[in-house]
């Protein structure tokens, strides 16, 4: 099929009308159109010239002087070990620069060891690497008791750019042995009471029941309280407390466990307890009759087997028409005496006082009432 100029002429006039006239009329599409050519042309060209390997790659941009160069991770978790272990770790530094580089080294764990390059002394300024040098530094971290470590290490270099920078070991020595509860209360008890009983489990590092009972040394802090393994052969690792409550007010004591061997460890489980005992309260009702200036007081006592409990007894609530305070105190009660408040007009007719031990489940309670006379 053959094409006459005139064909061809007629084409080229259609594509102009197609872009710039009979199809886009509006003025802004054509700004659009050609916004979007502007930008595609920019892009090819910026990634013409950022591409790696096109003819037009820019060299790295070099400082001059001493560069320290470090990982991008500083630091490392160096894992878990027994007591007297020794783990190690690494970490390297590089001079990027085109000058020698000067640094020291110094650590925050008296645990820890470096290894240093030959003629550095820890902590003086000894240390040099020449441009495009490295060194291999080496951290260690002694076990010395079962717990989780933390180290940092911290260089000091020349660099006016990174003078300082640090990198964090981690290490982690797990408990051998594990005691549960790790106290022992025995709450409120009645002063010479029954022996009460509670248990202590002892596990070893894999949480099962300790059976080497005899490595421990058992001390207790008190005549009323005994520590002994029972049942060794079908329930290891139990520890048996039995305390006698023949102590009044509150007991605070310990039961010690050494294990001997290695690692010697010493394990102290506090046990707590406290004597509440009888406390009574006479009488619990009180009837006040008001005669004026001749009204008189009423008295009520207080009594405990454990004097301790006294120590601690208050008055917590009481009506505002009343006075009430303590007018005589021996070991075992406390007396107290109420009277009317005259300063205070009130119609109410009865009310309560109400007695407080802090180591006690419930108050005292005295019902007191008025009259006239």
């Amino acid at each position: 099929m053959s094409h006459t100029p005139h064909t061809h002429t007629h084409r080229l006039r259609a594509l102009n009308d197609l872009i710039l006239g009979s199809t886009w009329r509006s003025t802004s599409w054509r700004l659009g159109v050609l916004l979007s050519l502007a930008v595609a042309a920019c892009a090819w060209h910026f990634w013409a010239v950022a591409s790696p390997g096109s003819a037009s790659e820019q060299p790295e941009v070099h400082r001059s002087g001493p560069v320290l160069k470090v990982p991008a991770c500083r630091g490392a978790d160096l894992g878990k070990g027994k007591v007297g272990d020794l783990l190690v770790g690494h970490f390297k530094l590089v001079n990027a620069g085109d000058a020698p580089l000067a640094f020291r080294l110094e650590h925050t764990c008296g645990c820890a060891y470096l290894k240093l390059p030959k003629g550095l002394v820890e902590g003086k300024p000894q240390g040099t690497i020449e441009p495009g040098g490295k060194e291999l530094i080496e951290v260690g971290v002694r076990l010395q008791e079962e717990k989780q470590y933390s180290v940092t290490v911290r260089v000091f270099a020349n660099d006016p750019q990174l003078p300082q920078v640090e990198f964090r070991f981690f290490a982690t020595c797990p408990s051998s042995m594990y005691v549960e509860p790790q106290y022992v209360d025995f709450g409120k008890v009645a002063p010479r009471g029954p022996v009460l009983t509670k248990t202590i489990r002892v596990l070893d590092a894999d949480k099962k029941p300790w059976r080497e009972t005899n490595r421990f040394e058992l001390l207790v802090s008190s005549d009323c309280l005994t520590a002994a393994w029972e049942g060794a052969d079908k329930d290891p690792g139990v520890l048996v407390l039995r305390l006698d409550p023949s102590f009044g007010g509150q007991f605070q004591g310990s039961v010690r466990l050494f294990l001997q061997g290695e690692p010697k460890r010493e394990y102290i489980i506090p046990v707590l307890a406290y004597a509440v005992g009888p406390v009574t309260c006479a009488p619990t009702s009180l009837s006040l009759v008001d005669r004026g200036d001749a009204s008189r007081p009423a008295t009520f006592v207080v009594r405990a087997e454990n004097a301790q409990l006294l120590a601690n007894l208050q008055v917590v609530k009481a009506p505002r028409w009343l006075r009430t305070r303590e007018v005589k105190a021996g070991d075992n009660y406390r007396r107290f005496e109420v009277e009317l408040n005259r300063e205070i007009e009130e119609t109410e007719t009865s009310g309560v006082i109400e007695l407080q031990i802090p180591e006690s489940t419930d108050n005292l309670v005295v019902e007191v009432s008025r009259s006239k006379g």
